[in-house]
C-alpha cells in the first residue's frame, strides 16, 4: 500500500479542526495545551468539547458533593466557556486560529467519537486515579482511541515536560495496516519538530506473521531477520516521504509493550496503531495500545487505518 493510498480515506479532513475534550480538570488543561501547541504546528483549528449530563453514578454523587449541578446546562457552558477564554489567551489575537466550542449533552466517549468524524485529531487528557473529572482514561480515552475516525493522542504524564530537541517520536511496527498508518503519523510528527524518529518492533515467538516461514517453529536468528526486513518494508515508503527525519530501527526479541515503555522514557510522543492484526499482532487496544495508555511517562497516539 503506497503513502498516497493510505492517506486518501480522509484526504477532504486534512486541514480539519483538532478536537480537544475538556471538563474543567488539570489533566484536561494540560490536553488543551498539548492541543494548542499542536495547532499551532499545523495550523489547524481548535475545538473544545465538553460534555455534561452523562457521567457515572459515582462521578455524580462526587460532583453533588462538590456543589456541582451535573444536569445544568448553564454550569457545563461556564465550563466550556473558561476553557475557551484560556485558549483564546494563549493564542493571543493575531495566531490566525479560530478556536470553537461545542457543548454536548450526554456520554463525553460518545461526544468525542461524534466530533472525531469531522477532526483531523483528537486530544484527551488522563486520569489515573478517579477524582473530580469527567475524562477518566477507562471511559474516555480507551473508547475514542479504539472507536475515534481519527487518530487519538491521550496526554500522560504527572507534569508538564519540555523535551529537548532530540526527544524523539517512538513508533510501534507490527507488519499490520494499522501499524503503518500510525507510522506515517509518526513520520510527520518528527518532520513537524525536527527531531529523530524511532521505529520499534519486538518479536517473540508467539510469532506467526511472514507467510515465507514455513517451519512451524523458526528459530531465533529467522525471526529477526523477517522483523528487520518488515521494519524497513514498512518505512520504507514513509522514510523516502520525510527524507530528513533521522530514523533509529529498534529490533529485538521481547514483548510489545515493555519494550516501547522502555523506549518512552525520554520520548516526547509515542504513536500505535488502534489494532494490530497482521505480523506480531501485539499492537491490539487493549493490550499493547492500552498498557501505554495506562502506564507511558509521555503522551501517546493511537491512529487507525481509514
Amino acid at each position: 500500500m503506497t503513502v498516497g493510498s493510505q492517506q486518501a480515506p480522509r484526504a477532504g479532513l486534512a486541514l480539519a479542526p483538532v478536537v480537544v475534550g475538556v471538563d474543567g480538570s488539570q489533566e484536561s488543561y494540560r490536553a488543551v495545551d498539548w492541543a494548542v501547541a499542536h495547532a499551532r504546528g499545523t495550523g489547524r483549528d481548535l475545538r473544545l468539547v465538553h460534555a455534561y449530563g452523562g457521567g457515572s453514578s459515582a462521578l455524580r454523587i462526587e460532583l453533588a458533593a462538590q456543589g456541582a449541578d451535573v444536569g445544568a446546562a448553564s454550569a457545563a457552558q461556564a465550563v466550556l466557556d473558561t476553557a475557551v477564554g484560556y485558549v483564546e489567551g494563549l493564542l493571543g489575537a493575531d495566531s490566525g486560529i479560530s478556536v470553537e466550542g461545542r457543548l454536548h449533552l450526554g456520554a463525553a466517549a460518545g461526544a468525542l467519537r461524534e466530533e472525531s468524524r469531522r477532526a483531523s485529531l483528537v486530544v484527551v487528557g488522563s486520569r489515573d486515579h478517579g477524582g473530580l473529572t469527567g475524562l477518566l482514561l477507562g471511559s474516555v480515552g480507551v473508547p475514542v482511541s479504539a472507536h475515534a475516525s481519527c487518530p487519538v493522542v491521550v496526554v500522560r504524564g504527572a507534569e508538564h515536560r519540555d523535551p529537548g530537541p532530540d526527544a524523539p517520536v517512538v513508533v510501534g511496527v507490527d507488519g499490520s495496516g494499522e501499524a503503518s498508518a500510525a507510522v506515517g503519523f509518526a513520520f510527520a510528527e518528527a518532520h513537524r519538530h525536527g527531531c529523530p524518529l524511532h521505529a520499534v518492533l519486538a518479536w517473540d515467538e508467539l510469532w506467526i506473521g511472514a507467510p515465507e516461514l514455513a517451519d512451524p517453529v523458526p528459530t531465533g536468528p529467522v525471526l529477526q531477520e523477517a522483523a528487520v526486513r518488515m521494519v524497513s518494508e514498512t518505512l520504507a515508503g514513509w522514510a523516502e516521504a520525510y527524507p530528513d527525519v533521522a530514523v533509529t530501527r529498534v529490533v529485538e526479541r521481547g514483548r510489545p509493550a515493555p519494550v516501547l515503555l522502555r523506549e518512552a522514557a525520554g520520548a516526547r510522543l509515542v504513536v500505535v496503531g488502534s489494532r494490530g492484526r497482521g505480523g506480531f499482532g501485539g499492537l491490539l487496544l487493549g493490550s499493547t495500545s492500552q498498557t501505554l495508555l495506562h502506564r507511558s511517562p509521555v503522551a501517546v497516539a493511537v491512529v487507525r487505518r481509514t
